[in-house]
């Protein structure tokens, strides 16, 4: 330890440089060993006595200075003292002695040389080496000259103080070029490991540029595989930088390299600004943005694609630069297109095939009815119970059409207000005997529920609907189905269920859960298509008219249901407000009157069997009737000056349009009453007539229901 104390305080202090503080310790070393030489042979007193003594004293005083710089750090300077020390004491000596150029001092300059060479300076080192050798030559010249004290002739005795003087420095030489050996093997040796850890670090960052290489390739083969690009935008130099896949989607060159403004030039201009937008709103936020958007491509070419960013921010919480992916998403978006057009076809085949099956049941009846008719009309009987059965199978026809009008949400809800816990309870009975004799109903009544804007009929079909479903999942198993209802209110904290655009407010949620063979999500995703089943004969619009339903009330339907664990259907509909009443249009009921004249009816019709049988029914009441079979014939009876009393008139004409024949009929007929009919909804025909309908008679209408809002109408 106390070893370590005095290498501390008599070295100098490591600077980190290994071969640098190896040659500052050897000059140290050096400093100190030609002290102790010179020091020595001042204390022997060789020679004579006078000048010799004080030169070897300042040598050693010259020596002792190099050692307390080269302490202090500066070995460069404290190997030039040491050497200019002993230069001059070595110079004086030789001067001043009797023997002259063969004075012993001569041997200090070999140390001269080997105290230069830890100069680490090759410039130093020559400077010093041709010191030497010219104070050398200008010493033997000034003996000759007989400039010095060298006495000619003159030979020192060979003493036991002079040969211990040349042993002495020839030792402090020897020792000196051991300690210079000694750290150019060490300095060797570590420059061989430097070498060597170069290498393998050369190596190593070979290694690490192919890996950094092949996963740059991966990386672009990955980005080239699923088409997405990365791009960087620094907020400072308003610079994009691209990825070579980011490029090619934008089908930008290699040196594509925009501005913000430039890259939003590729973007279409329907969507340039919206893009923009999100962009500055993403800085703003500092949360970056995710936008899908089309491309315009150098060629002309449209893609859709998709950016995603993140924002990067300083210290401070200022944006600085934005990282994003952008991925290509077109042939995705195609593939999408093509797979949702194939699925609306199954659909529609679907609903085809339920739609001719209904309706070929139907005109079986029809044929097999009116046949049956026609023979008893031969025998000279009255066939009216066939006639009774047909116009029957007339109303089931108008009924699916009617189902098939609720599905695509054409059919308006009634202005009425029934209470879901009474419907039910005035149904129970009929759905008892509806559903498998294996199965329990459960109905979990509630009375005292809001009322909702809907028709009990329009209940009655939601209700039956469900539970016959309920009923077909559980089967020829024993079986339970369930009917809840209550009141919910929502609001901000609404279920994650609840659709966003459903307002906030109070709503009635029935439920009907059943305990059956539940559904796979592949089910689920269809089981509100129309005409689908998962049985072999299974038919008819079933859940999708409660969908359709539904959605025309303004409310939301939910299924849970889980492979063998069940399926619960959960359905909101909209609470009416306290006040509202249920609106009932009233029709004034008046006989027909002219004051003598027969009135006269215009049928507009471009279906001639219903044309021609609205025409003679009318004709048995006493009418005059008046025919058009399209809209120009219509208007013809119109601008002309004939009377007429009241108008059927057809919405889809062939000829000038129907809006236009109403029009006109109103402009120049103010006080003809118009009566307007349609397969479609009367809110559907209001928007295709552009003008508010006084009167409508939904297709099919009976004749008897014609006849009577014809009468009604007269004044």
């Amino acid at each position: 330890m106390s070893d370590h104390k005095w290498s501390t305080r008599l070295f100098p202090k490591p600077t980190g440089n290994p071969g640098r503080d190896r040659n500052a310790r050897t000059l140290q070393f050096s400093c100190f060993l030609l002290a102790f030489a010179v020091g020595l042979a001042a204390v022997l007193d060789f020679g004579d006595k006078g000048p010799q003594e004080l030169l070897l004293v300042a040598a050693t005083v010259g020596l002792a200075a190099a050692a307390v710089i080269n302490r202090a750090g500066r070995s460069d300077w404290a190997a030039r003292t040491a050497c200019l020390a002993v230069l001059l004491a070595t110079t004086l000596l030789v001067f001043e002695a009797q023997d002259g150029f063969r004075s012993h001092a001569m041997l200090m300059f070999p140390a001269l040389l080997l105290i230069s060479l830890l100069l680490l300076d090759r410039a130093s080192y020559v400077i010093t080496a041709g010191l030497v050798l010219a104070t050398v030559a200008m010493l033997g010249i000034a003996e000759r000259k007989g400039v010095t004290q060298a006495v000619p002739g003159h030979r020192s005795p060979t003493t036991y103080e002079s040969i211990l003087f040349v042993d002495l420095n020839l030792l402090v030489i020897a020792t000196i070029g051991g300690r210079v050996v000694r750290d150019t093997e060490k300095n060797v040796f570590d420059l061989q490991a430097g070498i060597n850890n170069l290498s393998a670090a050369n190596r190593e960052l070979v290694r690490t540029k192919e890996h950094l290489q092949e996963s740059e390739n991966r990386l672009k083969s990955a980005q080239r595989l699923t088409h997405v690009g990365s791009w960087h935008w620094d907020f400072g130099a308003d610079h994009v930088a691209c990825s070579e896949e980011c490029k090619r989607i934008f089908g930008q060159p290699d040196d594509y390299a925009p501005s913000l403004e430039g890259l939003l030039q590729i973007v279409t201009p329907r969507d340039r600004e919206r893009v923009a937008g999100e962009i500055q709103r993403g800085i703003a936020e500092k949360n970056g943005c995710s936008i899908e958007f089309q491309i315009a491509r150098p060629d002309g070419e449209l893609r859709t694609v998709t950016f995603t960013s993140q924002v990067f921010v300083d210290a401070t919480g200022t944006p600085q630069h934005i990282f994003g992916a952008c991925q290509d998403v077109t042939d995705i978006r195609r593939a999408q297109e093509e797979i949702f057009a194939r699925q609306k076809l199954e659909t529609v085949g679907t609903l085809a095939n339920g739609i001719a099956h209904d309706f070929n049941n139907l005109l079986g009846a029809v044929l097999a009815q009116a046949e049956l008719a026609l023979s008893e009309l031969a025998g000279g009987a009255r066939p009216e119970e066939e006639l009774k059965a047909i116009c029957s199978v007339a109303s089931g026809g108008s009924e699916i059409v009617r189902q098939l009008m609720i599905y695509s949400g054409r059919e308006p809800a009634a202005a009425e207000l029934a209470n879901l816990g009474q419907t039910v309870e005035e149904m129970t009975d009929l759905l008892k005997v509806s559903i498998s004799k294996r199965v329990t109903l459960q109905a979990d009544l509630n009375k005292d529920l809001p009322a909702i804007r809907a028709t009990s009929a329009q209940l009655q079909q939601i209700v039956m609907n469900l539970v016959m479903n309920a009923s077909e999942a559980i089967g020829d198993r024993d079986g339970v189905i369930r009917l809840t209802m209550r009141r919910l209110a929502t609001g901000p904290d609404r279920p994650g269920w609840i659709p966003e655009e459903l307002a906030e407010g109070c709503y009635v949620q029935l439920g009907v859960a059943d305990t059956g063979m539940g559904m796979t999500p592949e089910v689920q995703a269809r089981v509100f298509d129309p005409f689908y089943s998962t049985k072999p004969m299974g038919h008819g619009l079933g859940l999708a008219v409660v969908s359709g339903l539904v959605r025309s009330l303004g409310g939301a339907i939910r299924l849970v249901s889980e492979p063998d664990q069940g399926t619960t259907f959960q359905i909101l509909l909209p609470c009416a407000e306290e006040s509202e009443n249920a609106s009932q249009r009233v029709k004034p009921r008046t006989e027909s009157s002219d004051g003598g004249r027969t009135a006269t009816a215009l049928v507009v019709e471009d279906e001639d069997p219903l044309r021609q049988a609205a025409a003679k029914m009318l004709r048995r009441s006493g009418f005059s009737v008046v025919e058009a079979a399209d809209g120009t014939d219509a208007m013809t009876v119109i601008q002309g000056d004939d009377p007429i009393d009241v108008m059927l008139l057809d919405v889809t004409l062939p000829g000038i349009p129907s809006r236009e024949v109403l029009a006109e009929a109103r402009r120049l007929r103010p006080a003809l009453q118009i009566i307007v009919t349609s397969a479609y909804g009367e809110d559907f025909v209001s928007a295709t007539l552009n003008a508010e309908i006084g009167r409508f008679l939904r297709k099919p209408y009976s004749l008897r229901n014609l006849l009577e809002m014809v009468r009604q109408a007269l004044p």
